[in-house]
């Protein structure tokens, strides 16, 4: 779950665009995300920040990365629904990209002789979307914000600590000293092991391609020490 900074280096030489995840999705691990992008950057390459696992979750400025763009999603930790999510342009960066298409919500105004686009990021949208989901995560970030970021971190590092306290640590295969709230675990048949874990212990978890021989808890602000507790119970059995 971690970049190797010489192949990193390697790779990105000639590069147009760089993207990189913030976090890994597998393996729960943040990576140096300010320094990839500054490396990249002097490299020449245009920076786009996978930030999807990150709102909702960990607090975030993502000015502090120095990326030219960052993606992000409602679906995810922002507890909202499918069809929402954020793009974060620096402006600096603008002058470097074009629309790939153009609607009435990218331009500022028109006339017989062509169009204005507006001056930012609104530039990048195009027409008429699902007004829903915008909605759901408008009432997200209030609940998000009600709560605190601060105190959503703390919640969720202390419950995935004791997760990986609580099993051997040649089965965890994400940081042990957590870095995330998602926890990677090697077992011996994940598919059946998440279907138990469902249809026995009302513990939804998923596998992964990669480590294939392993599922991944995703502990979020509405779990708790007993969600911890029993799916600790449950991979102890599922293991004899």
């Amino acid at each position: 779950g971690r970049i190797h900074r010489d192949d990193f280096t390697d790779a990105i030489q000639g590069a147009k665009l760089v993207c990189l995840s913030a976090i890994t999705w597998n393996y729960g691990t943040v990576l140096p995300v300010a320094e990839l992008s500054a490396e990249a950057a002097d490299a020449g390459a245009f920076v786009l920040v996978d930030a999807v696992q990150w709102p909702g979750h960990l607090p975030l400025d993502v000015s502090s990365w120095d990326a030219h763009a960052v993606a992000m999603a409602s679906h995810k930790w922002m507890l909202g629904l499918w069809g929402a999510g954020f793009l974060y342009i620096d402006r600096a960066a603008l002058s470097r990209l074009e629309p790939a298409q153009i609607g009435y919500r990218s331009v500022a105004q028109t006339s017989s002789g062509g169009y204005e686009l507006h001056s930012g990021a609104q530039q990048f949208e195009v027409g008429t979307t699902s007004t829903a989901p915008y909605v759901a995560l408008d009432s997200a970030v209030t609940l998000l914000e009600d709560i605190g970021l601060p105190a959503i971190e703390s919640h969720i590092l202390s419950l995935a600590e004791l997760l990986t306290d609580s099993i051997d640590a040649e089965r965890i295969y994400s940081p042990q000293d957590p870095e995330t709230g998602l926890v990677t675990i090697q077992v011996e048949n994940p598919d059946t092991t998440i279907e138990r874990c469902k249809d026995e212990y009302n513990l939804v978890l998923r596998t992964l391609p990669e480590p294939s021989d392993a599922i991944r808890a995703s502990i979020h602000a509405y779990n708790t020490r007993e969600d911890v507790e029993i799916l600790v119970e449950a991979l102890d059995r599922m293991a004899k």
